[in-house]
């Protein structure tokens, strides 16, 4: 039995392999030619580095002014978003991803806090809002869904409460590092307040719907 650390969709890899295995019915490789195959499609990064970081950028400042936050906002939470595809791109041993997930998110939370403070960013709130939507599973949840509706239901409700666990602790994390003038239970009490709100229960609809 081998423990299973990540998983994803990579649809690419598996055109690949598919490629592979048609080269194989019709020319029968030797060993170390298909060996190699296999690593170079296992080496293959999914998109070039640039690209990841444009779009982190892009994403987390774009979310950012979307949220409220103004262009100096947007930049900072830029670069931070930049941040968080570099450290994920380091590989971490006996930690998990969900554990990962959280210490980037606690990195970049506190980025966001200090920046603001030394006035780099006026409105820390608001950058730590639009660097953790690049943390949350948005995708990860609604093929969850999916999985549960087709009737693979072990890998769905697995996935589901992954991606819900994530999410709840990257949200609580950053929602500490926020307002430091409160305390920790008034800080608590508004996020019990908040899960109720009609924005929350739209979204987790929505999310339902795309995995349907």
């Amino acid at each position: 039995m081998r423990r299973i650390h990540s998983s994803a969709n990579h649809l690419m890899k598996v055109e690949e392999y598919n490629r592979i295995s048609r080269i194989i019915c019709e020319r029968r490789p030797d060993l170390n030619e298909f060996e190699e195959m296999i690593r170079e499609v296992k080496n293959k990064m999914r998109y070039p580095r640039w690209l990841s970081i444009l779009g982190a950028f892009l994403v987390a400042s774009s979310f950012t002014v979307l949220f409220g936050g103004d262009w100096l906002d947007a930049v900072v939470s830029g670069f931070i978003g930049i941040l968080i595809v570099v450290l994920e791109s380091f590989s971490f041993k006996h930690i998990n991803e969900m554990i990962k997930t959280v210490i980037i998110s606690f990195v970049c939370g506190f980025a966001a806090s200090s920046l603001a403070r030394f006035g780099i960013g006026h409105n820390a709130n608001e950058i730590m809002i639009g660097t953790i939507m690049l943390l949350i599973p948005g995708i990860a949840m609604p093929n969850a869904v999916h999985d549960m509706f087709v009737d693979d239901m072990i890998s769905g409700i697995s996935r589901f409460f992954r991606s819900l666990v994530i999410a709840f602790l990257v949200a609580i994390l950053v929602a500490c590092l926020q307002n430091r003038a409160l305390s920790f239970d008034e800080k608590l009490t508004i996020m019990g307040q908040g899960v109720g709100d009609p924005n929350i229960i739209t979204m987790l609809l929505i999310f339902l719907c795309a995995g349907a």
